[in-house]
């Protein structure tokens, strides 16, 4: 009994030998039998947005016998995990690729490792797999000219449990208050600082964090400096970089003054 990981290289042996099939019965046989990665590489290049746009298309040339290129292009939705077509084309002269295809108006290409373009192509074909879809016609034809992307079609090995570290205190200053009820009220009002989902009624719990810095079309977003609790008569401060100690213990003293009291050598 096969299991899965079987099951899908079988099936796609089989799409492979049938679109290879379909191949020969087309006028393409020719340019597709001369293709091979063994070829030297001569580049590959991907459009300048494909990680934005969702849309990848990925170009990979190689170097003929008699010193001109062939050259194979895969159009992917990569969004949807589709790829929408492949072709191939022989005997290229550098201006020619040059002229129709890489300075080709509405397209910016940029060179790309050749093992970042076969993770793309594989991330694409592994959903495709995944959701049985058919590739394109020549999808087996245009792969010769890439190489294997077996590796990638890989599943992740499964990584081994292991027990995690127990987690090392934050750096803390405790503070005692005589009176916890007006502490409570100033800690509300402070604007850096903002109720925890873990606060409960008799042990206020705050996150303390400030805005991040903003570019053009940039989310909001904070950065959490530390978390004050308080409990009873005792304030607690731990702060997520020690190095910012003194900083936020100064903060708290402006705004609660005479309300709290700490030892000096917790600063030290």
């Amino acid at each position: 009994m096969i299991n899965k990981k079987e099951e899908k290289a079988l099936r796609r042996k089989h799409r492979k030998e049938k679109d290879q099939r379909q191949s020969s019965k087309s006028g393409n046989a020719t340019i597709y039998r001369l293709m091979s990665s063994e070829a030297p590489l001569h580049g590959c290049w991907l459009n300048q947005d494909w990680q934005a746009a969702g849309f990848a298309c990925a170009l990979i040339v190689r170097k003929m016998a008699t010193g001109l290129l062939m050259c194979v292009m895969f159009w992917m939705n990569t969004a949807k995990g589709q790829m929408e077509n492949c072709f191939g084309s022989i005997n290229l002269t550098e201006e020619a690729l040059q002229r129709n295809i890489l300075h080709r108006e509405g397209m910016e290409f940029l060179r790309a490792d050749i093992e970042l373009v076969k993770g793309v192509i594989a991330t694409v074909v592994a959903k495709m797999e995944a959701k049985e879809e058919e590739l394109p016609e020549h999808y087996h034809d245009c792969l010769k000219l890439v190489g294997s992307i077996e590796k990638y079609l890989q599943p992740p090995e499964e990584e081994v449990p292991t027990t995690a570290p127990p987690e090392k205190p934050l750096p803390s200053i405790v503070y005692t208050t005589p009176d916890a009820e007006v502490v409570e009220t100033e800690l509300f009002q402070l604007p850096m600082l903002k109720e925890s989902e873990e606060s409960l009624p008799g042990r206020r719990r705050f996150v303390w964090s400030v805005p991040k810095r903003k570019f053009l079309f940039s989310k909001d977003e904070t950065c959490i400096l530390g978390y004050l609790t308080l409990q009873g008569d005792r304030l607690v401060l731990e702060v997520v970089d020690e190095a910012q100690i003194k900083s936020l213990h100064s903060t708290l003293i402006k705004y609660l003054g005479t309300n709290i009291s700490w030892t000096e050598k917790c600063l030290s």
